[in-house]
């Protein structure tokens, strides 16, 4: 090599190694409260910590929509980068939340403090479901459990030849209060079900579960919500999708799936309720006095022993949340998870077909089977409701995805639920 070319080289990489540092010192800010850190890019990494709005940070580096930051604590970790805008809003310019934002306030630690504390309160659950509740949030399968999870997806993707998204759908914005704890209330109600059903104890068969989820999820802009998708000790079919992302499908609706499409389409429809807010839809149209507010990790410094009226507040409003969980469902509402959840299936490279043959399954197999537990006696599958649902996804997927026999995973399906 010359000593030209040499020369060349030296300076090209010491430009490269420049513009790397600048980027690593470039301040950014979070631009939405409850911004959540964790220790690699997906949204089932372990959570480091919750941020508030406008707090500056240090930027790392970016990778496929994720970004590593430096808190002001200096601790590292990974936050979307939907999360995040180069300046502050214009009311908080010349502000430095810097110096008032506290980490101990703001970590995993505290947001499961403040969250068990009320769901403890409010639902009267045992505290092992409420142990579970919280703490199972936490993904128990490693990147690279999921890296391979999705390559056998995607070796065996369907092939719909659409390209509708989400955002192709048009729904209306939901409308519903935004200062709503949606964390405290669907742990509140998460844990009165978890203690009504039981819990299925299937390290497996939870992870399976979870990384359907994270899969439909990846390719939309709720890539890092923080879902939890439990397994609910009953042979009826049904699921429950709870404020916050708790997600609760039935062990008898994962028996009765045909293929890994099918159990996919039942939880995309659960995400479906939750990324549309049905549930605080249906809430807020009932309430005509909310004082639900401050950010949910400060909860329980806030309110100490006693109860005061924007607690009782609080409670009421997870009592009316658990009521339109667990009882009879707008039909509306249902059909539009149906058809997000198809949409969700088919981007994630499942055969959105698998939302009509289950949708067909469960009116079906539900008209046969007795309702175990007469205080979850739900209308949802009503005969004439669930033929209405079925008239309607099968239209709805027939118009926009052409039959395909690829995406349904069926193999696995079988050795994981076996």
């Amino acid at each position: 090599m010359t000593n030209k070319a040499f020369t060349f080289l030296a300076l090209a990489a010491l430009c490269f190694l420049t513009t790397t540092d600048a980027s690593a010192q470039q301040d950014i800010f979070t631009k939405r409260d409850n911004s959540q850190v964790r220790d690699g890019a997906g949204s089932y990494f372990k959570l480091l910590a919750v941020l508030p709005a406008n707090l500056k940070l240090k930027l790392i580096e970016k990778s496929n929509r994720w970004a590593k930051v430096e808190l002001p604590d200096k601790q590292k970790g990974w936050i979307a980068e939907n999360c995040l805008e180069e300046k502050p809003t214009t009311k908080q310019m010349g502000k430095d939340l810097s110096k008032t934002w506290s980490s101990s306030k703001a970590s995993r630690a505290g947001v499961a403090a403040a969250v068990k504390g009320f769901a403890k309160r409010f639902s009267k659950a045992s505290d092992g479901s409420i142990e579970v509740i919280v703490e199972q949030r936490i993904a128990d399968f490693s990147d690279g459990d999921y890296q391979a999870f999705k390559r056998e997806l995607n070796s065996k993707r369907a092939k719909v030849n659409s390209n509708i998204t989400l955002a192709s759908l048009d729904f209306d914005s939901p409308y519903y209060d935004a200062r709503l704890s949606e964390v405290e209330i669907g742990a509140g109600v998460a844990a009165k079900i978890a203690t009504a059903f039981g819990l299925v104890e299937d390290p497996t068969l939870n992870r399976y579960v979870n990384m359907i989820a994270a899969a439909l999820v990846e390719n939309t802009n709720y890539y890092d919500w923080d879902f939890g998708v439990f397994i609910l000790n009953d042979e009826s079919i049904n699921g429950f999708a709870c404020p916050g992302g708790y997600i609760f499908i039935t062990l008898g609706a994962i028996k009765n799936c045909s293929d890994e499409s099918e159990l996919a389409a039942i939880i995309g429809h659960e995400i479906a309720h939750i990324i549309r807010r049905h549930g605080l839809q249906e809430v807020t149209k009932r309430l005509t006095k909310i004082k639900a507010e401050g950010a949910f990790a400060e909860l329980e410094e806030e309110i100490g022993d006693e109860k005061d009226e924007d607690e009782k507040e609080l409670e009421d409003i997870a009592a009316q949340s658990y009521e339109r969980i667990v009882r009879k469902r707008l039909i509306a509402y249902e059909f539009e998870a149906d058809k997000i959840g198809s949409v969700l299936c088919a981007m994630a490279g499942y055969d959105p077909y698998g939302m009509v043959r289950i949708s067909e399954t469960v009116a079906r197999v539900q008209a046969t089977m007795p309702v175990p537990k007469e205080e979850f006696n739900s209308e949802y599958f009503a005969p004439d409701d669930a033929k209405e649902r079925i008239k309607q996804i099968k239209s709805f997927v027939e118009k926009n995805y052409a039959a395909t026999s690829s995406g349904r995973l069926k193999e696995r399906y079988e050795r994981t639920t076996r």
